[in-house]
């Protein structure tokens, strides 16, 4: 019948001398006595029964050997016994003992004193699992000749005062102490009080903007329109959030992330405006900095291939719209390699930046010309209505690519093979044209180099191949041959092994074990990704229960493509899938989704990746770096980890440009809490770098390839023992 629960968390209050204010229970007594009811009522079972039950708080009478005389129902419940069963019982017959002793403690202090002993207690009721603080107050019972002849005992909850006054005083520090300027106004849009963080922003004191119109921090570069679209906002929901430019006291001018809301009466209208900036002028300053390092070449200055991506899908929407002709050449210098091996890489790079200046001069202003890295460039011509009015072009590149170069000493002499594909005839999308372009431009080479090719669609046979391997992919998913490799992550302070990225692979009968690269091409843009995705997911799922049977606490990562994702029952069915391992933690599974192709169709994406997340399961944003990265979609992107690119990742130890990247993204992760995975760790020596840098997990070739689920298990198990060596010697 012992109270297990109870804890005693004890603040007594030693003020027994000092005036306080009337309890219950001696407001009662006192009662009682200006009555007369004390001597005879107070003997009648009923009355005292009435008296007790009343009482909405704990209330149990003892005598004063400490035996319990009577209590009520509140008491009862915290008990967890009948009042049957406590009276006649003392504190160590029903409480743990050292809660029984505390509670003789206090009543022995009240006997002792004569006067009301109060004390906060920590209480568990036994009838529903209930914890709460309640002030206990425990008054000496006189009989008319003023000898004790009991105890009172009252205690009352004070859990939701005391948690109201900490929620007050907490309020209070955060507003005081908050990183962030806070800045509330009246309804009239009088400023009534700001924090120390908006005088560090600002410059402004609070005796100098209270009082005053929040606009005198304009700046003046928003237009009449901005703000009207705020207030509409505002009035309509209550809320705006933005970046906006505003001027400090000295004049100058920066950028902040503002957030403001509006606080409304019962009957819904503002009595305040509350609005809460940060600093974001060295943010802005740095996502520039990451911009140009991103999606431009850092020794021509011409456009990398991510913003060729970006440019090549702009084309051909323009070229829609002026139902027009679109060149995609794909370009590459022949005998670049030879000169480069025999004059070295300084004589090489002059050639590619003279090499870069002479094709900027011959091609129109509309056109773009992008490097993708070594000797391979890429040229998106523009505002032709016939692919013949191209021709003329390629003919100067071609031209110009040929004349010889003076360095110094030398006179080098290059050439170029040009592959060429045109939309709308080659109907495809952005990496589909380029893809062929480059097909083209390797017949060009076999042709005998120094010219150009065009790609030659041949349509009907590419759909009926592509038909037929499709169909043999589904056979292959139905006859089991299909299966999940794991790479394995790791915690890059630590090299604990964290979990595993899964990979497919198929085991094909007549081929063997093909990588995705072989069979993904295929079903790419098809139903077939939707097909091949629920299967991932079933199988990672399986495996995740399985590990977890036998006490592995992995996570593992899927791949999901956007046409999935974004597929009206992708939600619902995850949901089903998930409930048929109650027992495995949903956030054991984290979905993995391309830079690229979260932001084909941002809204439908961020939408299906937040109701995945309600749903426990946590996102990473894959190739991160190689996209159209964004700090407006970043913020808004329901995603928990970035992935950095392995092409960054791989050359940082040797490339500044390459580390600059990655460490810019690690910040940039950091900025928005987001966690950073770096691939194609190919080297043990780059995860101390990492880590130094703030990389917080990491996979790659110098960790562990990507193996059979037995073949990790065994791994892991042998990596574990390494470890354990590590730390023992």
């Amino acid at each position: 019948m012992r109270n297990s629960r109870s804890t005693p968390d004890m603040r007594e209050n030693n003020n027994s001398r000092k005036p306080h204010r009337m309890k219950p229970a001696v407001f009662v007594m006192q009662q009682l006595e200006m009555l007369g009811l004390v001597d005879e009522k107070l003997e009648s079972n009923a009355f005292l029964r009435t008296l007790i039950n009343t009482i909405p708080d704990l209330v149990w009478l003892k005598s004063p050997d400490g035996i319990f005389l009577a209590c009520n129902p509140p008491f009862e419940r915290m008990i967890g016994a009948r009042e049957a069963e406590i009276v006649g019982k003392t504190d160590h017959d029903l409480l743990e003992r050292e809660l029984a002793d505390v509670f003789r403690k206090h009543a022995i202090k009240a006997m002792t004193s004569g006067a009301p002993c109060v004390n906060e207690t920590w209480l568990d009721f036994a009838e529903d699992g209930y914890r709460g603080l309640f002030e206990t107050i425990k008054t000496p019972m006189r009989d008319q000749q003023g000898a004790i002849i009991g105890i009172l005992c009252i205690a009352r909850d004070i859990s939701a005062l005391k948690q109201a006054a900490e929620n007050q005083r907490l309020a209070a520090s955060v507003f005081d102490n908050c990183q962030e300027a806070v800045l509330i106004a009246d309804s009239d849009n009088k400023i009534v009080a700001v924090n120390r963080a908006f005088t560090q922003i600002t410059g402004y004191s609070s005796e100098e903007v209270l009082g005053k119109n929040p606009k005198m921090l304009s700046s003046g570069r928003q237009s009449e329109t901005f703000y009207n679209g705020m207030w509409q906002s505002l009035q309509r929901y209550g809320l705006w959030r933005g970046e906006i430019w505003n001027r400090r006291k000295s004049g100058e001018i920066y950028a902040e992330l503002l957030s403001i809301a509006t606080i409304c009466d019962d009957s819904g209208k503002i009595q305040r405006y509350v609005a809460i900036f940060s600093d974001i002028s060295l943010l802005k300053e740095h996502e520039a900095e990451l911009n140009r390092a991103a999606n431009y070449d850092a020794l021509t200055g011409l456009p990398n291939r991510r913003l060729l991506t970006d440019r090549l899908q702009q084309a051909i929407l323009r070229t829609r719209r002026n139902s027009g002709i679109l060149a995609v050449c794909y370009m590459d210098l022949d005998g670049f390699k030879q000169i480069n091996d025999k004059y070295g890489h300084e004589v090489g790079d002059q050639l590619l930046m003279s090499i870069t200046q002479r094709l900027q001069y011959v091609l129109c202003s509309g056109d773009t010309l992008a490097r993708l890295g070594g000797d391979e460039f890429v040229a998106l011509l523009n505002d032709q209505q016939l692919e013949r009015d191209y021709f003329p072009a390629l003919e100067r590149i071609l031209d110009i690519v040929g004349t010889s170069v003076n360095h110094e000493a030398y006179e080098l002499t290059l050439s170029a093979s040009i592959g060429v594909t045109f939309y709308p005839h080659n109907n495809a999308d952005g990496d589909t044209l380029l893809r062929h372009a480059n097909q083209a431009m390797y017949a060009a080479k076999q042709n005998g180099k120094n010219r150009y090719h065009l790609y030659d669609t041949e349509h009907d046979q590419r759909m009926n191949s592509l038909q037929s391997t499709r169909k043999r992919f589904v056979e292959g998913l139905e006859n089991g041959e299909f299966e999940l490799f794991y790479q394995p992550k790791i915690a890059l302070d630590t090299c604990r092994v964290i979990g595993a990225e899964a990979l497919i692979r198929w085991r094909h009968p007549e081929r063997g074990l093909l990588s995705p690269g072989e069979f993904l091409p295929i079903i790419e843009n098809s139903d077939l990704e939707i097909l091949l995705g629920e299967w991932v997911t079933d199988s990672a799922l399986a495996q995740l229960s399985a590990w977890s049977g036998s006490g592995i606490d992995f996570e593992a990562s899927i791949n999901i493509s956007t046409r999935h994702l974004q597929s009206p029952w992708f939600v619902q069915r995850l949901a089903q899938k998930l409930a048929q391992y109650p027992e495995l933690p949903h956030k054991r599974l984290q979905i993995e989704i391309l830079e690229t192709a979260a932001l084909e169709d941002f809204v439908q994406s961020s939408e299906a990746m937040e109701n995945c997340r309600k749903l426990g399961i946590s996102f990473a944003l894959d190739d991160f770096g190689t996209g159209y990265s964004s700090l407006a979609y970043l913020r808004k992107l329901s995603v928990e980890v970035l992935k950095i690119d392995q092409s960054f990742v791989r050359g940082m130890l040797g490339d500044d440009g390459d580390r600059a990247i990655v460490e810019g993204i690690v910040a940039l992760a950091k900025t928005f809490g987001r966690k950073t995975v770096a691939e194609g760790i190919e080297m043990p020596e780059l995860i101390p770098v990492l880590a130094e840098i703030g990389c917080t997990h990491g996979q790659g070739y110098g960790i562990a390839r990507p193996m059979p689920v037995d073949v990790l298990m065994a791994w892991y198990e042998s990596y574990c023992n390494r470890s354990i060596d590590r730390r023992s010697s």
